[in-house]
């Protein structure tokens, strides 16, 4: 039987980014990370733990999740 991979669900995360008016390398040195590792989060390849929402939450001036 062949595996099969769903897409991770979509997430809102880079349409906050942008109305901030924040780069990817940006908003990554706010969080302590890469500006790569928040464009992985943007696309879903990698996972919005809540460690990550609560960190770029408070950044991005919003408390709510970006799903």
């Amino acid at each position: 039987m062949a595996r099969t991979t769903s897409k991770p669900a979509a997430n809102h995360l880079r349409a906050w980014r942008e109305f901030r008016e924040i780069s990817q390398d940006e908003l990554g040195e706010l969080v302590g990370t890469k500006g790569n590792v928040i464009g992985l989060l943007e696309s879903g390849e990698r996972g919005l733990s809540d460690k990550w929402l609560r960190k770029l939450a408070s950044h991005l001036g919003t408390t709510r999740g970006f799903c």
